[in-house]
């Protein structure tokens, strides 16, 4: 297929396309792959995309998120746990230790990415370890 104009159905075909061969060079390695963002410019023909390469544990929990999580209150093995808040069930999927407010990362019922402070997750999660 040759690319005749630069438009967002070309960028579409380029990006998963290209995400299809990074795929099966990060699972050679172990690593998930997810893409940020892709941009155009058609006067330009200017691409942009960016990747971000995330390195997981044997049991699947992302190693930055086992490193910071004792830093925002919660275990390594929070990730991935449901917490419900207003009414809506959240999954917690991240931390980002330069937000300073809210940290904490979470997929929401709708698929959306959401911030909660450190202190609001650790009161709705439930300790690890044995307790309840």
């Amino acid at each position: 297929m040759i690319i005749t104009t630069i438009d967002r159905k070309a960028c579409a075909t380029i990006n998963e396309q290209a995400m299809q061969a990074l795929q099966a060079v990060a699972s050679e390695f172990g690593l998930v792959l997810s893409a940020q963002r892709s941009t155009f410019d058609p006067n330009g023909g200017f691409y942009d995309m960016k990747m971000r390469f995330s390195c997981r544990s044997a049991d699947g929990i992302p190693t930055d998120f086992a490193r910071n999580a004792p830093l925002c209150g919660l275990e390594a093995g929070h990730f991935g746990m449901d917490f419900v808040s207003d009414g809506k069930t959240y999954r917690i999927s991240g931390i980002n230790l330069r937000a300073k407010k809210f940290p904490v990362r979470c997929e929401g019922p709708n698929g959306r990415t959401y911030k909660f402070p450190s202190a609001l997750v650790c009161s709705l999660v439930k300790p690890l370890g044995g307790a309840s």
